[in-house]
């Protein structure tokens, strides 16, 4: 959840989901291909040169009789099955504003299938991006064979204005026979002043051919509930949104995405287009 200072309530609204939706597009973007296969021996981790991998992309959406367009870099630094380095930038406008974003991740491997990861993110703009985020999470796998795994996070956002949150989640990878990928997820926020609470969650569903061909759909849902400033209104919603994404490799290095969303509370939705390369 973004804490965000607007003069109204109907823009804050406008804001708040506008941009998760449009960040929830770039870190799918970002995100279309797993580190590695589980079949991979864990013996690699100790013998795997780095790998570098470059990530660029444009987001565009519509809201009403709003536009919306962000464009998006992302570097990646990695010893494939030990730990990742995540670096990204990005220039986003909507809503009469502009601003750049950057951010940073760090993510830790081990052979027993547990990850620890921690970021770090920052913007500019008068609401379009917050004052800054802090995110940890940690993951291991509940199964036998590695083919569940639960996580766990925590999201601490700080608005422009007086406005923070905490917010923690809970979501589940299931990695079922053949190619199938399924996965939820849930989080609550508790956002000040005000004390309010909300919930949301996802279901999402993946078929993947490793390197080569990965589709899929999603669907999130989400009780939105803010004060804007001490003493002003609170504001209340509901929102869903739904998504469907493809990604290919064109070469054993260089492949596409691309992601369509709609969101049910602007009747609207959004288009992200990625190019990627490695190394």
């Amino acid at each position: 959840m973004s804490i965000m200072r607007c003069h109204s309530s109907s823009r804050c609204a406008r804001h708040r989901f506008a941009a998760t939706l449009i960040l929830c597009l770039c870190f799918a973007a970002t995100g279309a291909a797993p580190l590695c296969s589980q079949e991979t021996p864990a013996a690699q981790a100790n013998r795997s040169p780095l790998s570098y991998s470059v990530e660029g992309g444009l987001a565009l959406a519509s809201y009403f009789d709003d536009f919306a367009h962000s464009q998006f870099v992302t570097l990646s630094i990695s010893r494939p099955y030990s730990y990742q380095w995540r670096f990204s930038a990005s220039l986003d406008h909507r809503f009469d504003d502009a601003g750049v974003a950057v951010g940073a991740a760090y993510t830790r491997y081990w052979s027993s299938g547990v990850f620890v990861s921690g970021g770090f993110s920052t913007g500019t703009g008068k609401s379009i991006h917050p004052e800054y985020q802090i995110g940890i999470a940690a993951g291991k796998p509940v199964l036998a064979d590695k083919s569940l795994i639960l996580s766990l996070s925590y999201l601490h956002t700080n608005g422009k204005g007086a406005n923070y949150a905490h917010g923690l989640g809970l979501g589940f990878t299931w990695y079922v026979r053949g190619h199938w990928i399924l996965g939820s997820w849930g989080r609550y926020d508790l956002s000040y002043p005000g004390t309010t609470t909300s919930w949301s969650g996802g279901l999402g569903v993946t078929y993947a051919v490793w390197r080569k061909t990965y589709m899929g759909a999603g669907l999130d849902y989400g009780d939105v509930a803010y004060m804007l400033t001490p003493g002003r209104a609170l504001v209340e919603y509901s929102a869903a949104a739904y998504n469907v994404f493809f990604a290919q490799y064109l070469t054993s290095s260089l492949g596409f995405s691309a992601r369509l969303d709609y969101a049910t509370i602007y009747d609207g939705g959004g288009l992200t287009l990625r190019l990627f390369k490695e190394w």
